[in-house]
């Protein structure tokens, strides 16, 4: 359980961050926009990792688990319950100001359940998946997630939408490049599923620069920002645990 343990610690350490750079006398700050919005993802995906770790070593669950999904009709009806689960949590994110902390950050906890859950059975239908496939899996969706951050840097953020979304796709299309030779091309239809959840990442990277030049203490949301990265990594986790040749 030693990996639950350090993504504890790395959760606390970005919560304080978080707090720290994110809010001025108890306010939502657009200072740091960009960072914040990061932070904020990786608070999230790192809170989503501590449950799904639990349950992918703790064998009692793995046969709870593995019996549940034997049963394809109530697989069905609960992933369905799940999702619109997921839906009215969102829609509940955004409603909440974003200056009540406490109600932001506990409408986050039930997506974060509802997202463990979801992760949790995807491992399970694709058994077996080793510990350190897992790892291998989130250090390359990681390095993935890293490069809007990146081409910030590198390009500025006073670039436009389009110029933005550009950069973040060429890059993504040299990581995919890399993955395809890595992998083989068999996996064609994974890498096809990759292709389109990293565009929709570029344009979701784009949208958050332009949406730090017009932001103002009224409507900065960092939350609500965060929703589409956390979903499209756990996309690009899942599609990159698919490859074939990850051991």
């Amino acid at each position: 359980m030693i990996e639950v343990v350090i993504l504890c610690f790395v959760l606390v350490l970005l919560v304080t961050l978080y707090r720290t750079f994110a809010f001025e006398n108890g306010m939502p700050t657009c200072k740091n926009y960009v960072a914040n919005v990061f932070l904020y993802v990786a608070a999230v995906l790192v809170s989503v990792a501590i449950p799904t770790f639990i349950v992918k070593r703790n064998r009692y669950l793995k046969r709870y688990r593995r019996r549940f999904i034997e049963r394809p009709l109530s697989l069905l009806i609960v992933v369905l319950l799940v999702y619109l689960l997921l839906v009215w949590s969102y829609a509940k994110l955004v409603e909440i100001p974003s200056s009540d902390f406490l109600g932001k950050t506990l409408s986050t906890l039930v997506i974060v359940l509802i997202l463990a859950f979801v992760l949790s059975l995807f491992i399970e239908l694709n058994e077996p998946i080793s510990i350190k496939r897992l790892q291998v899996t989130s250090l390359l969706a990681i390095a993935i997630m890293i490069v809007p951050i990146f081409v910030g840097i590198m390009f500025g953020t006073t670039q436009t939408f389009e110029r933005h979304v550009i950069a973040i796709s060429l890059v993504y299309f040299l990581i995919e490049l890399g993955i395809a030779i890595a992998f083989g091309i068999n996996n064609v239809f994974i890498l096809t599923g990759l292709t389109l959840i990293l565009l929709l990442t570029a344009v979701s990277a784009g949208r958050v620069f332009e949406n730090m030049k017009n932001c103002s203490k009224t409507t900065v949301d960092y939350p609500t920002e965060s929703f589409d990265f956390v979903v499209n990594f756990i996309s690009i986790f899942e599609r990159i645990i698919l490859l074939r040749g990850i051991k």
